[in-house]
């Protein structure tokens, strides 16, 4: 009977131990996770590239204008009522004002145009000399609509004829030729 008690208390007590060793392990685990997740978060948050707003740089632009409407929902509510309705462009200036004049009152303007410009473009605004013609990019966009590009084997690129008493391996080792020289010709 001792023998039957001292063997289970022994179980139990290896068997208390395995259950908090397994349990102690996970619970490390997801600190050191956790520890790592805040650590590549704190990492994207730089406030010197995103104008001093809260916006993690290195997220994808959807995400960037998400925390940009957070943040910038935080800004107005952080102001007494009224004081968020902009009326700049209304009165002082009936034509109105670019987008690029309140990239330094609301990170929603500031990130869509980061989205597009980068967080430097958004920081600088429009060059003095205005935005460069894109002149290259007419002759490009004509050759690609020229359409497919016509080869006859043979003729443009070298073309090995697959016969029926070649072996398989002959015959892969032909196809592949043929695929190198025509891609190589296109």
């Amino acid at each position: 009977m001792t023998i039957v008690l001292g063997s289970l208390v022994i179980l139990l007590t290896f068997g208390l131990g395995a259950l908090l060793a397994f349990v102690f392990s996970r619970v490390d685990r997801a600190v050191v996770t956790n520890n790592e997740a805040i650590e590549r978060l704190e990492q994207g948050f730089n406030r010197a590239v995103t104008m001093g707003y809260e916006i993690n740089a290195q997220a994808p632009p959807e995400v960037q204008i998400h925390e940009a409407r957070i943040e910038a929902a935080k800004l107005a509510a952080a102001k007494p009522r009224g004081a968020n309705s902009s009326t700049i462009g209304f009165r002082e200036q009936p034509g109105g004002l670019s987008a690029s004049v309140g990239v330094k009152n609301d990170p929603w303007t500031a990130s869509k145009i980061a989205e597009f410009h980068g967080w430097d473009g958004a920081r600088t605004g429009i060059p003095s000399g205005g935005v460069p013609v894109a002149a290259a990019a007419a002759p490009a966009a004509a050759a690609v609509a020229s359409g497919p590009i016509e080869l006859v084997r043979g003729k443009d690129y070298p073309y090995i004829e697959i016969t029926d008493d070649m072996s398989p391996d002959e015959k892969r080792k032909a196809r592949i030729a043929n695929s190198k020289a025509k891609s190589a010709a296109m």
